[in-house]
């Protein structure tokens, strides 16, 4: 009975660990593009990466983790997505979603120098295409 117990605290321990619904909303986010033969960090430090635009707007982001669905709202309307992957780290957010054309990366966590960032993006005749937002022009919640 013991045993039962211990069990049955631990998976309830695991169940309220680790968030089920994230909601990201973006007031400002900034677009990047470079070639998909090196990763972002590569293209930066390389200042081999294009930032053709930013855009400014609330932009709304929930990942449900229990239905594996992204449901994404804008000023154009309310869009909803399968989410096909979720990988546990240290990232607040690390998933795949399949957005009717192909795979996208999105990325919630904190950067090396200790900034909090959203990141997504995706792959497309040779090139990376993503946006991402830092600190003050995003906010998020988890329940």
């Amino acid at each position: 009975m013991k045993h039962v117990i211990c069990t049955f605290l631990l998976m309830t321990a695991s169940l309220v660990a680790k968030s089920q619904v994230i909601t990201v909303t973006l007031t400002k986010s900034q677009k990047f593009s470079h070639d998909a033969i090196i990763s972002t960090i590569e293209a930066m430090n390389s200042d081999l990466i294009e930032y053709p635009y930013y855009t400014v707007g609330e932009n709304v982001y929930s990942f449900d983790l229990n239905t594996c669905k992204l449901t994404f709202e804008n000023q154009e309307g309310v869009f909803s997505c399968e989410i096909t992957k979720v990988s546990h780290n240290s990232n607040v957010l690390d998933c795949i979603v399949f957005d009717g054309t192909g795979d996208v990366l999105f990325l919630l966590g904190e950067t090396s120098s200790g900034e909090m960032q959203f990141l997504h993006g995706f792959t497309e005749n040779g090139k990376v295409f993503g946006e991402f937002s830092m600190n003050e022009d995003f906010s998020y919640t988890t329940e």
